[in-house]
């Protein structure tokens, strides 16, 4: 038991460093774009891009189990609509 335990506990560890590495990577690209907007709109306008960025990379490489059931969940309610 002890051995699937700490299989279990790499596991997490490699999902935690993907999406760690994977906001890292996000930030930095969206860190030096810039509008010339109120500050404000300026972060929205960077982070509605981030956000989608990062839950279709979570979703499309199946990174977060919880993520890809929620986003399944809402496409099965829009095809079915």
């Amino acid at each position: 038991t002890q051995s699937r335990s700490s299989a279990a506990s790499d596991v997490y560890k490699r999902q935690t460093l993907k999406v760690l590495a994977l906001l890292i990577v996000i930030g930095v690209s969206f860190y030096f774009l810039s509008f010339p907007y109120h500050p404000i709109v300026n972060i929205l306008f960077k982070s509605i891009p981030m956000v989608v960025l990062y839950v279709f990379v979570l979703y499309r490489f199946k990174i977060s189990e919880d993520i890809t059931g929620i986003i399944d969940k809402l496409l099965k309610r829009f095809k079915a609509s």
